[in-house]
């Protein structure tokens, strides 16, 4: 497994709350509490910086098949290029472990400090803080305070965890995601981010602009998610003690998924009616065959969760189906399934 916690100027730089990291490279541990913005701040104190990029361009240009004169061998300048710049950490010499790494003139640093103010005022502790590949990117870990397990097969449940991710070298976007588990090292951290892109519940931003503030935005709205989850919790836990009849599980479906006419104004055979009958059918089977579904076949939570499972994985997975599912119709039905669910249990 790929830690990527690398020991610089004698110490590691990474902070670890109330459990231990398993690789046991931590500069800073805290047994008993969550950590302090100090004192993450303390484990990962260096800052980045951003200098334009100049190349030497000799006098008297090589011809096609001559080498590039280095600097100094030749008469010639310095002309900066525009469009990129080097990224590099304070405390060591640029020429050896502290440069970063060649990004847009336009990247946006995304320092230590302000990571941790994206967390400000959020119900978050702060557990895990580590630099990875000698401070090229930095992971910020909180845990939401009160988080737990609420009901299912062990894949329905409260996301407790919220991490930030930024690089200084233009490897990774800034990410915000809620996950399931807590990150530790950078094959953790590559973990969480491919479990967040599947969920759907990861934010990725350009290093451009406001960054800083786009950040802090995206971790309240995924927070406000995790707030949602908790209300539903309760309902959620009634609709999978609630077991259905077939004849309820049909009336169900008709409600949420209910048909268009088989004929057209002109009496022609209506295509709609027909991907309706499918879209059907396909729920149908979800709620039947569905191996996600096997420990809670045959509740109103299975009823609901196949209904999703078609919106969300089924039904399609470009940007049509996607903004479908979070925004257009499909939001609409899944909608639907949580209104009729809940006439289930009441």
């Amino acid at each position: 497994m790929s830690i990527g916690v690398d020991m610089v100027n004698g110490r590691y730089e990474s902070a670890y709350a109330r459990r231990s990291a398993w690789h046991r490279r931590m500069g800073l541990f805290v047994p008993d509490r969550a950590m302090t913005d100090e004192e993450i701040l303390e484990a990962i104190s260096f800052q980045a910086a951003k200098r334009a990029i100049y190349r030497f361009v000799p006098d008297t240009l090589p011809g096609p098949n001559e080498p590039w004169p280095q600097a100094g061998s030749v008469p010639g300048r310095f002309d900066q290029i525009i469009e990129r710049a080097e990224t590099y950490r304070t405390d060591l010499a640029i020429d050896a472990y502290g440069r970063f790494g060649d990004v847009g003139a336009d990247y946006a640093l995304f320092q230590t400090r302000e990571l941790l103010d994206t967390f400000q005022g959020l119900p978050l502790d702060r557990e895990a803080a580590f630099a990875l590949h000698g401070g090229r990117q930095v992971v910020i870990v909180g845990k939401v305070q009160g988080a737990e397990t609420i009901l299912g097969d062990g894949q329905d449940r409260l996301l407790p965890y919220l991490v930030i991710r930024t690089s200084h070298d233009g490897s990774v976007p800034v990410e915000v995601m809620l996950v399931s588990f807590r990150p530790e090292c950078a094959n953790m951290t590559a973990m969480a981010a491919d479990e967040a892109s599947k969920r759907g519940t990861i934010i990725r931003l350009r290093h451009a602009g406001a960054v800083h503030q786009r950040a802090r935005d995206a971790a309240k709205v995924l927070d406000q998610c995790n707030v949602q989850m908790a209300k539903h919790g309760a309902a959620a836990a009634k609709m999978l003690e609630r077991h259905l009849t077939e004849a309820e599980f049909a009336l169900f479906l008709d409600e949420v998924m209910p048909l268009p006419s088989p004929l057209t104004r002109a009496g022609k055979a209506n295509p709609q009616f027909t991907r309706a009958v499918e879209s059907k059918d396909l729920v149908r089977a979800l709620y039947r065959n569905s191996p996600t579904l096997t420990r809670i076949r045959g509740t109103a939570w299975a009823a609901f969760n196949a209904v999703t499972e078609y919106i969300d994985h089924v039904r399609g997975t470009d940007d049509v189906a996607t903004r479908s599912a979070t925004e257009g119709h499909g939001a609409q039905v899944k909608a639907r399934a949580w209104k009729e669910a809940m006439v289930l249990v009441k």
